[in-house]
Formats: C-alpha cells, structure tokens, sequence
C-alpha cells in the first residue's frame, strides 16, 4: 500500500491543462422501488435517448427476465 502524503508520481503543467465544465448530473428517466426480504430496493433507470425501444418496451423487457429468475 502506497503512502498517501507522497507527491504524486506525474505534475501536470496547470497552464496547459484544460479546464472542462462537469456536466451536471443527469435525471434518471425511470424509478423503480421494489420490496425483498425486507429491503428496499431502488433502481434508477438511464436509457439511450437515441434508441427507437420506448420506456414501456424496456420495462416490459427488465419485468420478463426478472419473472425468469
């Protein structure tokens, strides 16, 4: 294990480097709250925007191979 007070092993030059805007965190599409063995499972759903499946189509789809477990 490394020492954490060490000065890391490459300094990048901070007039060169480029200074990028953090995307701000992007809002789940779905929620999904389901109850086992007494936990509250909470899923968060991120689906590709671009894709021509609707949010139903994919629900449908998680459901299915949840039954097949």
């Amino acid at each position: 294990m490394g020492n954490p007070f060490s000065a890391p092993k490459e300094r990048s030059d901070l007039l060169t480097e480029k200074k990028e805007t953090p995307t701000p965190p992007r809002k789940p599409d779905g929620i999904i709250t389901t109850h086992r063995n007494g936990q509250t499972i909470v899923a968060e759903l991120f689906f590709n925007h671009s894709g021509t499946e609707t949010f139903r189509d994919k629900l449908l789809k998680m459901i299915l191979a949840d039954k097949q477990e």
